[in-house]
């Protein structure tokens, strides 16, 4: 503690101070897992920042897109996951993407993802973000993969089913794949409830091979 004392002592805001002595003080594993540490409650400080200004929601739903924008375009997500280009590069061609579009929260973790992404691949670090958000508010993040866009209604019967299987309020992200032919894909933490047409049939194709 008096060696981050005295190398941060004088360079940090008191109130990022106070935070982080705690951190120094514990023991850790490894080293990186202080970083890590670190690192979560640097999200949940500008997490904080956009649930006090009452735009958690437009933060949570625009990671989400972002990442949904990765999803289709791998060369663009493979173009700022470059490790040769520098972090500089990599942020300038962000925000050619996002522009002023964004909540600056939104940007601010964004750039932190593309610039430090730290051994994981982009599409992880913004989906490590979203549950973040959605745990702000605490909830659970469903994915949800649809044959075919859901109707207001349909979302919201879904979202209350989920609801009373997970006991906890659920925050819903949809995806649309027609080749699922019909029915839905539901993917919350690391369980998959898989009602999709394709999976039904694909599991009558192997009984009847058996």
């Amino acid at each position: 503690e008096a060696l981050f004392e005295r190398i941060f002592g004088g360079r940090l805001d008191v109130r990022a101070l106070e935070l982080l002595r705690p951190l120094v003080r514990d023991r850790w594993s490894s080293s990186v897992d202080l970083v890590d540490a670190v690192e979560v409650l640097s999200r949940r400080a500008a997490l904080g920042v956009a649930e006090r200004s009452g735009t958690l929601d437009d933060v949570e739903d625009q990671l989400f897109r972002f990442g949904r924008i990765l999803d289709a375009e791998p060369l663009l997500r493979q173009t700022l996951e470059e490790r040769a280009a520098s972090g500089e590069r990599r942020i300038e061609l962000l925000d050619r993407l996002i522009g002023a579009r964004v909540d600056p929260t939104t940007r601010r973790l964004l750039v932190q993802a593309v610039s430090a992404p730290r051994g994981r691949t982009l599409d992880r670090a913004i989906e490590e973000l979203v549950q973040l958000a959605a745990a702000r508010r605490e909830r659970y993040v469903a994915y949800v993969t649809a044959a075919a866009p859901l109707t207001p209604a349909q979302e919201s019967r879904l979202t209350a089913a989920l609801a009373r299987i997970y006991g906890r309020a659920v925050s819903l992200r949809v995806d649309v794949d027609p080749d699922l032919l019909g029915g839905l894909v539901v993917r919350v933490n690391d369980e998959v409830i898989d009602g999709s047409v394709l999976s039904r049939l694909s599991g009558l194709r192997q009984r009847l091979a058996g």
